[in-house]
């Protein structure tokens, strides 16, 4: 981890290591825009909760060597849960808030991949509604449907969270459970997604996808009763599988255009 620049009195400003981006983001809101863009506005100030997460430079904090407590720059000696060990050299600290309250601590390294062997294998990936895709050796692979299953129980905590009063407990408590059904969605399908990227990763060399554009796809059958299906299809579909995975994978796969597929 490197030590703290020369000259720098106190790492009480560390933490704000994305203010440079915000403050030219307020800049430029200030400034005349061109014709046909929105008219100069001032930000709006943000209230509690805005602040999802905040970054660390290389300095301002420290990883014990069990990986048991981090500690902090004003903030202090932090237990936590190591999820895997850390490999290489840490560049960033960005501590994050999930929406149901969780505090995660996710730190960027640098360091040298090492390189998968090279597989001859060659497979093409057909991503389809029906299943969720169907392999060029004709293997299926069964759609999950994650948001289908708690689609119910999502809607009736978004009714109860409709009707509860602002800036009360009741509605505070009612957003919490809306915000951990769509936690629980999200994270299956996440789980799905590695589990089905590092078993492609393992079988074949080269994999082939057909690079759909499933958000265009969405808007074009919105009058169909087929949004939520691309919605969810969309989440877990594509090549975003395998950003899940190490990124020496990534010179295996490659995406062609739709040249063929239905367009009715």
């Amino acid at each position: 981890m490197e030590e703290r620049p020369p000259g720098t009195k106190s790492s009480l400003f560390s933490g704000l290591a994305g203010c440079p981006d915000a403050r030219r983001s307020c800049v430029q809101s200030l400034l005349p825009t061109g014709k046909g863009r929105r008219e100069p506005r001032i930000p709006p100030v943000q209230g509690e909760g805005a602040i999802w997460s905040f970054t660390y430079p290389p300095f301002g904090f420290h990883l014990n060597d069990a990986g048991t407590h981090l500690s902090a720059s004003k903030i202090g000696d932090i237990p936590i849960v190591l999820h895997r060990p850390i490999e290489g050299n840490i560049k960033t600290l960005t501590i994050h808030r999930t929406a149901t309250g969780k505090w995660y601590a996710c730190f960027s390294v640098e360091y040298d991949p090492t390189p998968v062997p090279q597989k001859g294998t060659v497979v093409g990936v057909d991503v389809g509604l029906e299943s969720f895709a169907t392999l060029s050796n004709g293997e299926k692979i069964e759609n999950p449907r994650f948001f289908r299953t708690d689609e119910k129980a999502l809607a009736k905590a978004q009714r109860k969270l409709s009707i509860t009063e602002k800036e009360t407990p009741e509605r505070k408590k009612a957003r919490k459970v809306v915000a951990r059904i769509h936690e629980r969605i999200a994270n299956r399908r996440l789980d799905f997604a590695h589990q089905t990227s590092r078993m492609m990763v393992d079988r074949f060399g080269t994999i082939v996808f057909e690079n759909l554009k499933i958000t265009n796809m969405q808007k074009k059958h919105c009058r169909c009763g087929l949004e939520s299906v691309h919605h969810d299809h969309r989440e877990q579909s594509g090549r975003g599988w395998f950003s899940c995975d190490p990124g020496e994978s990534q010179k295996y796969i490659t995406a062609v255009f739709p040249m063929w597929y239905d367009r009715r």
